[in-house]
């Protein structure tokens, strides 16, 4: 009984295994590099994930700018009253 529960164990953590994104995406890239073009679509992928990047990064700059030099608004009473007004 212990045997198959052992064999059982050894199961399921190679299923795990086998099933982890950092496996399937070693796979990927493993059957993607048996054609020619692996490091070119590597690199444009770099390229496209590094402008995203940029162009996220450029704009959470300019929301940064427009907060810290917005004016900011008055504050104001509900009634204001002229001084020595005593209605």
């Amino acid at each position: 009984m212990p045997r198959i529960r052992k064999r059982a164990r050894a199961l399921g953590r190679a299923r795990y295994e086998r099933n982890r994104d950092e496996v399937l995406l070693g796979r990927a890239i493993d059957a993607d590099a048996k054609e020619g073009d692996a490091f070119a679509k590597l690199a444009r992928y770099e390229r496209s994930l590094e402008r995203s990047l940029l162009r996220a990064l450029d704009e959470l700059r300019q929301l940064q700018d427009r907060r810290r030099n917005r004016p900011t608004p008055p504050i104001s009473d509900a009634v204001t009253l002229p001084a020595g007004d005593t209605e």
